[in-house]
């Protein structure tokens, strides 16, 4: 059962509200830095012993459950929506908090709203199935069977769609998946990006083939450069190209 997203307050002291959010969120990115490292030392088997998937699954999903109860706290859900509120209100209310915490609060509403569309059962096991999953990998790759990955496959098919029909259940299911990891961004979109690409990279590879390797000036990139002068490089705002 998904939980149900927070009322806001009725009166909110918006530097007051922000500065409880800003601890909650770093006490969940700290979870979520055990969680990453849980999945860090299986993949790199530096310290997991063999035959431990089992009980590495366990930890993650109950690491899941309580990450999940985090996201959806119902006192941080309020806070986040009574300063989406408040932020909303004007230049005066927006000038109590910089850019960035603005931004820190449109994007932690969106994903406790987010959070609290899915049944904390699927956030834990979704955790249990990356371990085991992995685990599933490993051995078909040893054995270059792809039969033995295939069910794990088709179960993350399934809970892909599962998490996103909760989610939205009226959107498209690729573009639900892909703001976990572009915001904002969909499945037409990418279409015309990657269309673009691939209409200005076709004449040039053709032109590069038509004049052969050898002709191709390559010395730009061969040579010594100046670690500070590429660190320069990296912190322009804006890099004028003629």
């Amino acid at each position: 059962m998904a939980t149900a997203v927070a009322e806001a307050p009725a009166s909110v002291d918006i530097k007051k509200s922000y500065e409880v959010v800003a601890s909650k969120l770093k006490e969940l990115s700290a979870l979520q830095g055990i969680d990453g490292l849980l999945g860090w030392d299986q993949v790199q088997m530096t310290m997991m012993p063999a035959g431990a998937a089992a009980s590495r699954g366990a930890q993650k999903a109950a690491l899941a459950g309580v990450l999940y109860d985090k996201r959806t706290d119902a006192e941080l859900g309020s806070l986040l929506k009574g300063l989406t509120a408040a932020l909303g209100g004007g230049p005066s209310s927006q000038e109590e908090l910089g850019p960035w915490a603005r931004a820190v609060v449109r994007d932690a509403y969106k994903d406790y709203v987010k959070a609290t569309a899915i049944p904390k059962d699927l956030a834990q096991r979704i955790a249990r199935l990356e371990t085991d999953a992995y685990e599933g990998w490993v051995e078909a790759r040893k054995a270059s069977d792809f039969s033995k990955f295939a069910p794990y496959l088709q179960e993350w098919v399934d809970v892909s769609k599962e998490k996103a029909a909760h989610i939205n259940p009226a959107g498209a299911v690729y573009d639900v998946l892909l703001d976990d990891y572009e915001k904002g961004m969909t499945s037409a979109r990418l279409d015309e990006v990657f269309t673009a690409v691939r209409d200005g990279l076709k004449p040039l590879i053709a032109a590069i083939k038509a004049k052969g390797a050898a002709s191709v000036d390559d010395s730009c990139v061969n040579g010594s450069f100046d670690v500070d002068k590429q660190a320069a490089l990296c912190n322009m705002d804006t890099i004028t190209l003629p």
